[in-house]
């Protein structure tokens, strides 16, 4: 049974989970382990909000509607490379918009080439050093920061 205080604190962090959405920079982790993806959301969600998803598929859907400020994406998934994911999202729109960071275990040049193509503010090597993940990605909102203050 609900309580009256218990309601209020359930409506509270509701509502602290939806203007943190609004204030926080939006990213979308999309990898096939999830052990990476939980320790990635714990490292990034301090400051960020972050959505985690293991399927190409609905992190497709996810982007189109809510439009991530930045996608962080394994380069090859099981269900569908996060290149294909990317070359997908461009086909649906004339502008793919969001920022991009490519990770992946398998650093081949063919692999960074493909990646290439889709100019990602970076690509990071599994398994990553937390904290220069958490670097790449303040640096890549810092750059957006100082970019858009000086257009």
């Amino acid at each position: 049974p609900f309580t009256r205080e218990g309601l209020s604190n359930a409506i509270y962090e509701e509502i602290k989970r939806r203007r943190d959405a609004f204030v926080k920079k939006h990213i979308l982790i999309v990898d096939e382990d999830l052990n990476n993806l939980k320790e990635m959301k714990k490292v990034l969600g301090e400051s960020f909000y972050v959505v985690t998803m293991n399927c190409c598929d609905t992190s497709l859907r996810y982007i189109n509607k809510y439009h991530p400020d930045l996608i962080i994406a394994d380069a090859s998934m099981a269900d569908m490379a996060g290149i294909k994911m990317c070359a997908e999202l461009e086909k649906n729109k004339e502008d793919f918009g969001e920022s991009l960071l490519f990770m992946t275990d398998n650093p081949s040049e063919e692999c960074v080439l493909k990646c290439a193509q889709f100019k990602p503010e970076g690509f990071l090597v599994k398994p990553m050093d937390m904290d220069q993940l958490l670097s790449q990605v303040e640096r890549i909102f810092l750059v957006e920061t100082y970019s858009r203050k000086n257009n």
